[in-house]
């Protein structure tokens, strides 16, 4: 049988190669491999950049005040943060941490907004670097190495609020706060309608922005510090509301009916119909409202600042009240002469200072007024003269400055604020003013005072009186205090400030100018007839001192002239050398400008014509002689008179600037005008010391409040 062949079929050899396969496998396990690397670097980055994170935030945290020696102490922190979180092994990693100052408006240069703190700066950030080789997990692959950097920074920076103010006199302080706060403002009020405050808001602290809530002013939360200072600057509000605002934001809204209380009897005491408060400033140095110009360096920061609700509720109804006289109680006798009744007003409110180094608070600048106004006296029978005296004192004003904060603490690890205080008192100015103009303006007294005619004097035709002003020496102070939040510290005006004294030296400065300048008018005046008229002033004044009678004959009119020659003398010697003497003892007539060239040496002119009066004493005047030959006893009263008169004229010598008889006119003016000045005095004092009662030893810093730690800490970088 066929069977038919079966066909096989053919194998032939497989040809080819794995190389291409082999190739694209190896690529994806380097990939896959560089992955992971990749993944792993990735990995140990990230931790890397935590623990740097972990270490700058700590860093920052221990930066305390931001001082070298805190530097060290964040820097040991951050490092040590650093090794505690890398993950192992932490020693093969390059930690560094350094201290800088974070500004993100000034420091634009820089990516990260860091460089390195001014004078008057502080550290307020740290930032952490870590540099690690990291080992590869492919060992044909090199190792690499990471680097991780973090900035953390306190942006806010340290902001404190604080007052200035004046205090009552220990003798005038009564039982409570708030009572004694008003009363430092002038306002006098029962002390049993302000007790429910002091229970409820004695501990209690409100923050600006709190209030501004209360009172439906809206902030807007990118406020800027400018636009902060307008906001408050704008906006006037009612005493009542901004009083319902502060107990209200203090949760003691029971004291609302209480506000309504206190701002009736305030209106009643001054007389007004309202009270408004302005509630800042938007320009620097003194302004009229509740807050001075805030320097805070970002405004929540300020916003947040926690203040006393006693001293705010005092600050405020002296702004409200600021600028009403308030009459001085009792009318005061000058010198028998004259009385008048003293006013006196807060013609500037305390401040409340709230920012960083620079921000200036400001005490109330207490003003006294009294204008005496004396008629016309007649003197020697020569010359009449009145006076007309409009004085304004301001009593102690008291200006402070932050000059650090936050860069050092006490034994109690509390933070303390410096703050340089500037301190005067009786600041005093005599010149061209009213009550009205007095009080109703808010600078210094001297400043644009205008001439008055204080003294009327003439003499024949000789216009000795004084049109000008003055602006009488004060009494300055400088001091430094460092506290912490909540303390209140006394700061003397001057040390052993004696108040008596130092009116005293006020007024003797104003009789010394007065003197200076009729001085000035007088010259070199040598007139016969004033010279005479000088002589009979003083023979006259001789006369009512004894009963002789100088026309007498004989021996009995001889020694009666004699005696009355001699009273006259010694009557003209007392009133000049007193002069000198007083002269000789004021430290303020150098201070006096264009008198003290003149009162230089003007001692040494009245010594010299005193002398060449009494040496005038010789036995053949026409006054009182006597001979042994047959006229015997001879002068007569006239004579007398004739031979002083010539002793007033001519000058003490060629070069003297005063003529004898201005001299001699000098002293009998004196001993009428010191009188007169020394009860403006005892007036001032009594309206300090019985009506205002302002202890002027002393202003009173408080810190109500310092924030240290800004905005708390962040990572910025």
């Amino acid at each position: 049988m066929f069977r038919p062949r079966r066909i096989l079929p053919q194998r032939h050899r497989q040809r080819g190669s794995i190389l291409a396969p082999a190739v694209i496998g190896l690529f994806a396990v380097v990939v896959l491999l560089g992955g992971v690397q990749l993944g792993y670097l990735f990995y140990v980055k990230r931790d890397m950049q935590k623990a740097a994170d972990l270490a700058a935030l700590s860093g920052a945290q221990a930066l305390g005040n931001g001082n070298a020696l805190d530097c060290a102490a964040a820097t040991t922190a951050a490092a040590a943060a650093a090794r505690a979180n890398l993950p192992a092994p932490a020693d093969a990693a390059n930690v560094s941490a350094d201290c800088w100052r974070w500004d993100p408006v000034n420091n634009d240069a820089d990516p990260r907004h860091l460089a390195a703190p001014t004078a008057g700066q502080r550290f307020n950030a740290v930032m952490a670097t870590i540099d690690r080789a990291i080992p590869s997990l492919v060992p044909f692959m090199e190792d690499r190495t990471v680097g991780v950097q973090a900035v953390a920074a306190r942006p806010g920076e340290p902001v404190a609020a604080f007052s200035i103010g004046t205090t009552l006199l220990a003798s005038r302080q009564r039982p409570g706060t708030l009572v004694n706060l008003l009363a430092a403002v002038g306002l006098d009020l029962d002390s049993a309608k302000l007790v429910g405050y002091d229970a409820g808001l004695a501990d209690v602290r409100i923050t600006p922005a709190g209030l501004l809530h209360r009172l439906g002013i809206d902030v807007a939360s990118d406020i800027t510090v400018g636009q902060l200072n307008s906001l408050l600057a704008a906006n006037r509000v009612s005493l009542n509301d901004l009083l319902d605002a502060v107990v209200v934001a203090g949760g003691q809204g029971g004291l609302l009916a209480a506000n309504v209380t206190l701002v009736n009897a305030v209106k009643s005491q001054l007389g007004l119909d309202a009270l408004n408060v302005a509630l800042g400033s938007d320009s620097a140095g003194r302004g009229g409202g509740l807050f001075a110009e805030i320097t805070a360096p970002d405004a929540q920061s300020a916003l947040n600042t926690r203040i006393g609700a006693l001293d705010l509720i005092a600050a405020a109804v002296g702004v409200a009240t600021g600028g009403h006289a308030v009459q001085g109680g009792a009318p005061v006798d000058i010198a028998g002469l004259v009385t008048v009744t003293p006013s006196f007003s807060i013609v500037e409110p305390a401040q409340i200072a709230i920012g960083g180094v620079g921000a200036t608070a400001y005490s109330a600048q207490v003003r006294v007024f009294l204008r005496v106004t004396v008629p016309t006296i007649k003197l020697l029978g020569l010359l009449s003269f009145g006076i007309d005296l409009p004085i304004v004192a301001d009593l102690v004003a008291g200006q402070g400055t932050l000059t650090d904060l936050c860069t050092e603490t006490d034994s109690s690890g509390r933070d303390l604020a410096t703050i340089a205080v500037k301190t005067s008192v009786l600041d005093a100015c005599i010149g061209d003013l009213t009550q009205e103009s007095a009080f109703s303006s808010k600078q210094p007294c001297g400043t644009d005072l205008h001439d008055h005619q204080l003294l009327t004097l003439k003499v024949f035709d000789v216009d000795m009186g004084v049109n000008n002003h003055i602006p009488l020496p004060l009494i300055k102070g400088e001091a430094t205090v460092t506290l912490y939040a909540g303390q209140k510290v006394p700061v003397p005006t001057k040390p052993s400030l004696q108040l008596g004294n130092e009116v005293k030296d006020l007024t003797d400065a104003a009789l010394t100018f007065l003197l200076g300048h009729v001085a000035q008018k007088g010259g070199d005046t040598q007139s016969g007839d004033a010279a005479s008229s000088l002589a009979k002033g003083f023979w006259a004044q001789a006369r009512d001192g004894n009963k002789c009678n100088p026309n007498a004959g004989g021996a009995d009119g001889y020694n009666c002239r004699n005696d009355l020659w001699q009273s006259a003398l010694k009557l003209a010697q007392q009133a000049s050398a007193g002069l000198g003497d007083y002269l000789d003892k004021q430290p303020n007539a150098g201070l006096l400008t264009g008198v003290a060239n003149l009162l230089t040496g003007l001692t040494g002119a009245l010594d010299k014509a005193l002398s060449d009066i009494v040496g005038a004493l010789v036995p053949t005047n026409a006054c009182a002689t006597f001979t042994l030959l047959p006229l015997g006893y001879g002068g007569t009263e006239s004579g007398c008179v004739g031979e002083i008169a010539k002793r007033f004229a001519g000058k003490p010598n060629a070069g003297a600037a005063l003529s004898n008889v201005v001299l001699g006119l000098l002293g009998p003016l004196f001993d009428a005008l010191r009188p007169a000045l020394d009860a403006i005095g005892d007036a001032l004092l009594d309206v300090v010391n019985n009506e205002v009662g302002l202890d002027l030893n002393r202003v009173d810093v408080n810190l109500m409040s310092l924030q240290c730690n800004g905005k708390g800490v962040q990572l910025v970088f």
